[in-house]
């Protein structure tokens, strides 16, 4: 068993499963909460800040439990996105159990560069989830995605998964794709 913490939820990882639950940031929150209060401006912070605001008093609070419930809900209506790490279950966001895939070895700057090759720089709107092996794993030769629980990520992974499915290579190298592209430019000039 191992324990990861990330930025809205703690991840336990068991053999085959993980299982994710909410992280609370109360003691930020609170202070987010006190000084809106004092300001006296709570009610219109909590009318224009949603949870997926960085600094929100909905973040701090509830960020980990929409991202479980979303990722659940995204997974049950998109299981024929194969780039996705199944959800099994989900206690309305309270805890999500998860498939185990074996963590991705691959450079963090490879894996950048390649999702760039990918998504012709639709990357850049993600670079979050994205830009982190550990949130992917591997599945018999093929990529999993493993954090999913943001809408703006799902847009995305609605619009590229097939292509980074199908296209991702482990052994990508960011030297060997510069090459490439040198010697194309060279044989156009």
């Amino acid at each position: 068993m191992k324990i990861i913490k990330g930025n809205s939820r703690i991840v336990i990882i068991f053999r085959f499963f993980v299982v994710k639950f909410p992280r609370v940031r109360s003691r930020s929150g609170f202070r987010t909460l006190y000084s809106h209060l004092k300001k006296g401006c709570l009610l219109k912070h909590l009318k224009e800040y949603n949870h997926e605001y960085y600094g929100s008093v909905r973040r701090f609070f509830f960020n980990g439990i929409i991202s479980n419930w979303v990722e659940f809900v995204f997974y049950r209506e998109n299981k024929h996105l194969l780039l996705l790490a199944p959800v099994y279950l989900s206690f309305f966001g309270l805890l999500n159990v998860q498939k185990y895939y074996k963590p991705i070895e691959i450079n963090e700057v490879n894996l950048w560069c390649q999702f760039i090759d990918l998504t012709d720089v639709g990357i850049f709107k993600h670079s979050h989830t994205f830009g982190n092996p550990k949130n992917f794993g591997y599945d018999n030769g093929k990529l999993k995605i493993l954090d999913y629980g943001s809408k703006r990520v799902q847009e995305f992974l609605i619009e590229y998964s097939e292509i980074i499915y199908s296209g991702f290579k482990f052994s990508y190298s960011r030297f060997e794709r510069l090459e490439q592209i040198e010697a194309k430019i060279r044989k156009k000039k």
